[in-house]
């Protein structure tokens, strides 16, 4: 019942001071257990108003933990390595402790006890996933994506896919394949053919505004013989 919020706690304790309602009358009226509120009045007349206050439900010890139980050895030998000039990280502090004792942490378990003991400073590698933000398009057919894809075949023949991707409903709207042909011989030439393999989808109708008509071209001036 400890999941119950405290305000309704201090609540029922409040109510009970005041109207003198027994406490298993408002356990029973509210859904919570008695003893919960004989818990908090208890601290209540032991502390006073702060008794009724959030409390933190983590132990001050765990017995299982890894980490606290190697926790001094790690800090040993991290300033061991260090005084001798020897490299002095979580890996290589992972292999001393492997040839010391039967029991080891993991090369993550010691590097969160080095950066607890302020050993190291976290220095991030990877972009965090929360950084990212995907891009999406308000409308179908606002906003097309094309990507090649290279594929490798038999006999050396590379094959290029290009799909065109609607950024809206990730919809394949074309797809189509190519056979890249180059020729044999070296040096400045044409440039490599494609050779398209027919597989396609049709792109689906798009509605554009209607264009300004074309211009008239200008005429041009008769042809006269220089003299």
């Amino acid at each position: 019942m400890w999941g119950c919020s405290v305000d309704k706690g201090r609540f029922l304790i409040e109510t009970h001071l005041r109207t003198g309602r027994p406490i298993a009358e408002l356990a029973a009226a509210h859904g919570v257990h008695r003893s919960w509120l004989y818990k908090l009045l208890a601290r209540y007349r032991r502390e006073g108003a702060a008794g009724l206050e959030p409390r933190s439900r983590r132990p001050h010890s765990s017995p299982t933990r890894i980490a606290d139980r190697h926790e001094e050895a790690i800090v040993a030998l991290r300033k061991e390595l260090t005084d001798a000039g020897f490299d002095a990280g979580a890996a290589t502090i992972h292999a001393h402790l492997a040839r010391r004792q039967d029991e080891v942490p993991s090369i993550s378990t010691i590097w969160r006890v080095l950066k607890a003991r302020g050993f190291v400073t976290p220095q991030p590698h990877k972009r965090p996933r929360s950084s990212w933000q995907r891009f999406e398009a308000d409308f179908p057919n606002e906003c097309w994506q094309a990507d090649v894809t290279h594929i490798a075949g038999a006999e050396g023949v590379v094959f290029e896919v290009l799909n065109i991707i609607d950024d809206h409903s990730r919809l394949c709207v074309q797809s189509r394949a190519f056979v890249t042909a180059r020729s044999s011989r070296r040096g400045p030439g044409p440039a490599p053919r494609r050779c398209h393999l027919g597989l396609s989808r049709d792109l689906p109708h798009r509605q554009s505004a209607p264009s300004s008509p074309p211009r008239p071209e200008a005429a041009s001036p008769p042809w006269r013989p220089s003299s």
